[in-house]
């Protein structure tokens, strides 16, 4: 073997020594994939700086990160091997083709439909039950068929590990074991392509991601067990024999353990898309205006479609790339009794409010309605959402501009009074940290409609109210 000290073009210091080692067992001397790689090994061992191991080249067994098919060269010989281990052998996790028909390509592995990939990578010995990622880059949003792009099960089929579209009434979906419900995590209505990837942190969260931001979340599911039969791609292994192949093209895959800092996540997804980027030359699903919302029912728009949603309103005319995390009975502080299994925000916020990215058009808060439902004291409720704004403008970098807070709506669920004084408090936050605030209150007033544009309940907004709501914001937002 001939072994290459390259400089990287991009930064014109050495190539890092692991990268260099993958490179050099794959064969692939172009050098663009070169250079990506190089960035790619570089970015990755940063997160050790915060999480140790994260990547761990010289002891695969210490490593949270287990495997990762760059899939780069167009051929077995150069796609087949794990870069955080680059040894022809099961062990080191290199992967091994099956089927027949697949494409390989400077672009990646489109499987043919019969064809998979064996990686090697058992579960119950590589990962952990309670930390465990696995992700995969395509870029083709499949909208018919039942596929399989990533999995394994155990007989009798009550575990399983899989990434999937199409699967248990949505397009995109996770599960940790079967057949209980509580361990499926779905997303509908989202696009799959682009970098997908699912997470088990603890025994408490489980998520769904799309290029780094999160697009569902589950608290407290059910796992007992992990499989004992490898991961296959593009297929599902069960109990060593491949099963509802997909024809989706794999540009990247990787899997390992995991755990729930967003830092960590945040620089591994902006590492991986980089690298996708510098390679093919594009990435699907990079948005150049992305809108996060979070909330309770009203924000996701609960008794109206969500075409009829004002958030989805706004954004569909802004233009902007809208992503929705509004949870119904969500709360920003922590719910009273009885009603404990509600996620709340203040529990989820340091980790569910992403880094600031240029992409980012903004950050949308609405919260309050659920917390005077449940009584919350109000000094509560505005010292936590003090934290809340402090943390988004701090540690995750995101300027005045871009934070908006929405005030509680006019309802009528109950007296005006203590909703007057939480929007008194929400005013001042917005005051004290140069911050718009969306006067929802004012606007439903000044409609004159009144009840119109709620619902029955009093507490939701109708089809009306939600115009009024996303016609006063699409007016007003800077």
């Amino acid at each position: 073997m001939i072994v290459r000290n390259w400089i990287s073009a991009s930064s014109g210091s050495a190539f890092d020594s692991d990268a260099l080692a993958y490179l050099n067992s794959a064969g692939i001397t172009d050098p663009v994939i070169k250079d990506a790689t190089d960035i790619l090994f570089k970015k990755l061992k940063s997160i050790n700086s915060y999480v140790p191991n994260w990547v761990n080249f010289s002891d695969l067994a210490q490593s949270k990160v287990k495997l990762i098919y760059p899939l780069r060269g167009g051929s077995e010989a150069t796609m087949k091997w794990n870069a955080m281990k680059p040894l022809d052998s099961d062990a080191a996790l290199r992967g091994v083709f099956a089927g027949s028909g697949a494409v390989l390509d400077s672009q990646g592995y489109k499987p043919s439909g019969t064809s998979y990939i064996d990686t090697k990578l058992n579960p119950s010995t590589h990962l952990s039950l309670t930390s465990t990622q696995a992700g995969f880059y395509s870029d083709e949003d499949i909208s018919t068929g039942t596929n399989i792009d990533l999995g394994t099960r155990e007989s009798p089929w009550d575990s399983e590990l899989k990434i999937a579209v199409n699967q248990d009434g949505a397009n995109v979906c996770g599960v940790w074991e079967i057949p209980s419900s509580n361990s499926i995590l779905t997303r509908a209505n989202n696009k799959s392509d682009g970098y997908i990837s699912v997470h088990r942190f603890n025994a408490d969260y489980f998520y769904i991601f799309r290029n780094g931001l999160v697009i569902q979340v589950k608290k407290n599911p059910v796992a007992n067990w992990l499989p004992t039969s490898n991961i296959f791609l593009a297929a599902r292994n069960s109990g060593g024999g491949a099963g509802q192949f997909s024809t989706r093209n794999h540009f990247f895959d990787l899997i390992g353990q995991t755990a729930r800092n967003r830092k960590a996540l945040d620089t591994q997804d902006a590492a991986i898309l980089s690298f996708i980027n510098s390679c093919n030359g594009t990435v699907v699903g990079q948005e150049g205006n992305i809108s996060l919302w979070f909330g309770d029912s009203i924000i996701a728009g609960s008794y109206v479609t969500i075409p009829q949603r004002f958030a989805t309103l706004v954004c569909s005319s802004k233009i902007w790339d809208e992503y929705n995390y509004g949870i119904p009975s969500s709360t920003l502080s922590y719910p009273s009794a009885g009603v404990n299994a509600v996620l709340n925000f203040y529990e989820r916020y340091d980790f569910e409010i992403p880094y600031h990215k240029s992409n980012f058009k903004n950050l949308i808060i609405a919260y309050g309605v659920n917390d005077l439902i449940q009584g919350l004291d109000q000094a509560t409720f505005e010292s936590q959402l003090r934290t809340i704004v402090a943390h988004a403008l701090g540690e995750k970098n995101w300027p005045t501009s871009k934070v908006k807070l929405i005030n509680h709506y006019k309802t009528t669920y109950q007296s005006d009074a203590p909703k007057i004084a939480l929007n008194a408090r929400i005013a001042s936050v917005a005051t004290d940290y140069s911050l718009q605030l969306l006067d929802v209150w004012g606007a439903m007033v000044a409609d004159g409609r009144g009840a119109e544009l709620l619902q029955a309940d009093g507490v939701h907004l109708s089809i009306i109210g939600n115009e009024v709501v996303a016609n006063y914001i699409i007016a007003n937002i800077t």
